[in-house]
């Protein structure tokens, strides 16, 4: 991967903003981008060959 978003510390707020993802939300997403990143490099793959 070449780019990445930074980001935005929340560290030293005394509530957590409206807007930040819960660790539940954030690993259900990391594993959607696996499984996308899969499908992906498979899809390549049966094309080059």
């Amino acid at each position: 991967m070449e780019k990445q978003l930074v980001l935005i510390e929340t560290k030293g707020q005394k509530r957590r903003p409206s807007w930040a993802l819960d660790e539940r939300t954030r690993q259900t997403g990391r594993q959607g981008v696996a499984e996308a990143r899969k499908a992906l490099a498979k899809a390549i793959k049966r094309t080059a060959a």
